[in-house]
């Protein structure tokens, strides 16, 4: 046993097949792409795989410099000034991902 306290060995034989890695290890698996102009995100759960466009790697890339800052300075992320990190929230969690 190793990741997770999962077999390894088992995860091995579904490597080929993230679905079933996703299953194996009860969790989603999330792979993104960022652009100039729009980015995506590919969500893997055991049942489904969907991909959701999100904004461009600047406006991404402000949002999680700004989150970063609010976290290092300790400030709550999520009651800091004017204009909290929602949206950095929302475009990565917008939608539920189905189990």
């Amino acid at each position: 046993m190793d990741f997770a306290g999962k077999n390894t060995l088992a995860l091995d034989k579904t490597a080929g097949d993230p679905h079933k890695v996703a299953r194996n290890l009860q969790a989603s698996i999330l792979f993104y792409s960022l652009g100039p102009e729009q980015s995506h995100l590919w969500a893997v759960t055991a049942s489904q795989t969907q991909v959701f466009t999100l904004p461009g790697q600047k406006q991404i890339q402000a949002l999680i410099e700004k989150h970063q800052k609010d976290i290092q300075q300790a400030l709550d992320p999520a009651q800091n000034g004017p204009t909290p990190p929602r949206p950095l929230c929302t475009i990565l969690s917008s939608d539920p991902l189905p189990r």
